[in-house]
Parts: C-alpha cells; sequence; structure tokens
C-alpha cells in the first residue's frame, strides 16, 4: 500500500484530541498519509522522512490546527 491513513495510527481529528504523536507515526511510515475530512490538533512540529512521503486531506473539510503545549 502507498498510503496510510492517520486514523490507522490512532488519530482523532474531534478538534480535541492531541493528534501530534499519531500523525508523526505515520508521517514516519515514509509513505503518503492521508488525513480523512476533521480537525487534527498538534503540539509540536510535525516531520517528514527522508524517504518521500507527505500529507494529503480533504480539501477544506480536513484541518491541522497547531496548538501551544501547557
Amino acid at each position: 500500500r502507498d498510503t496510510v491513513s492517520v486514523k490507522d495510527f490512532g488519530a482523532k481529528g474531534d478538534g480535541a484530541t492531541d493528534d501530534t504523536a499519531a500523525i508523526q507515526a505515520a508521517l514516519d511510515t515514509g509513505k503518503i498519509v492521508f488525513a480523512p475530512a476533521g480537525e487534527y490538533r498538534i503540539s509540536a512540529a510535525l516531520a517528514r522522512t527522508q524517504d518521500g512521503g507527505g500529507l494529503i486531506g480533504e480539501g477544506y473539510r480536513t484541518r491541522i490546527v497547531t496548538t501551544s503545549a501547557t
């Protein structure tokens, strides 16, 4: 499979849960990462692996919102 879903790694996309670890785990696979419609909160920068990959969503229906960690 050339793509993985952030949901496969436990991301909720509910606008309340910190999905940073789940999204980063998906990116660490080096595959194209798909984020279904939802609001994904992250509290740290995300890093893409050198193996390629990337993050795609469902246009305006997918939001990644940064929050400051407290």
